[in-house]
This record gives structure tokens, C-alpha cells and sequence, in this order.
């Protein structure tokens, strides 16, 4: 693991409880932000854990399911954090087609060889502040427009403190 991922999870755990089970989540039992619909055996495992070695379970796969799979480390560090917790919610497909729309390349949500070019480019012509507050600013219209009366102040609410933790306002 990394400087930058060991710095955003310290955000994203701060609004992934330790233990949830809504029944208007479709996720079902969450441990740590870590579903029993996406992760039915490691949330099985994890139920059963203490408070800490879950947390660490959930870390390890933030890591390489979030971080990793996601291409953070392609990024600049801003912006890769920020990638890093739209990954986790609302999802790499969707973090990624936030990506691509900034960088102005195809939206199919995977990020491959064009996707890291348009970065590349991207990146050359504007910093990092201006790259993560544009894909957040994406995630927060993609939530707004979810029109979610459960959650949709929850994600409002942590779009705006992650500017604030990112320094981005």
C-alpha cells in the first residue's frame, strides 16, 4: 500500500461504518463499506472478526479492488485519491466514466490504453486541483440526479467534505 491510498482511506472509512444493514441498501450486510452482495464470503468472514481485524480486512480490499483496479496510481495525487473514494462509491464503472468525461474520451468505463493517453494530455494542460474537483463535481451530479431521498443527502454531504479534505475548497 501507499502514501496517497493510506491517506484516503482515512476518509473513506470515516463514512464507511463499521457495521450496517439497511434494508433500503441494496448492498445488504456492510462491514466497513464492504458489501455482502459484492463480498458474500469476506463479509461472512469479516462478521465474525473483531471491530480492528475487520477494518483491516476491508483495507486490504479497498486496496486491491478500489485502488488497484480502479488505476489510481495512473493519476495525479489529488485526483487519484479522489478517483480512489468515487471507486468505492458509486462504483469503478462510474468513477472512471467520471475520469473520461473530463479528460474528454470515450465513456465506456474501463480504463485502458486510451484512457491513460487522454490523461496524460489532460494532465499536461491543467493540475491536479482542477482534475479532482471536476470528477468530484461529476460524482455529485450523478447523485443529484439518483434523486435518492435515503441516501442522497449521505452522498451530497460526502462530496463536499471530500473537497474539504482534499484542500480543494
Amino acid at each position: 500500500m501507499n502514501e496517497l491510498f493510506n491517506n484516503i482511506i482515512k476518509f473513506t472509512l470515516g463514512y464507511e461504518q463499521y457495521k450496517t444493514n439497511n434494508f433500503k441498501d441494496p448492498g445488504g450486510l456492510t462491514i466497513w463499506g464492504i458489501s455482502s452482495k459484492y463480498h458474500p464470503v469476506a463479509v461472512a468472514r469479516m462478521d465474525k472478526m473483531t471491530v480492528e481485524e475487520a477494518k483491516d480486512t476491508a483495507i486490504e480490499i479497498y486496496f486491491n479492488e478500489y485502488w488497484s483496479a480502479g488505476n489510481c496510481d495512473k493519476l495525479p495525487p489529488i485526483t487519484a485519491q479522489a478517483h480512489c473514494d468515487g471507486c468505492v462509491n458509486p462504483g469503478i464503472g462510474a468513477a472512471v466514466r467520471f475520469v473520461q468525461k473530463v479528460v474528454g474520451c470515450t465513456e465506456d468505463g474501463s480504463f485502458g490504453p486510451g484512457t491513460k493517453k487522454a490523461v496524460d494530455i489532460y494532465v499536461s494542460k491543467n493540475d491536479d486541483k482542477t482534475f479532482a474537483n471536476a470528477i468530484i463535481d461529476l460524482r455529485k451530479e450523478y447523485y443529484d440526479n439518483k434523486h435518492n431521498e435515503t441516501f442522497g443527502k449521505g452522498w451530497a454531504n460526502r462530496v463536499r467534505d471530500l473537497k474539504i479534505f482534499l484542500k480543494l475548497i
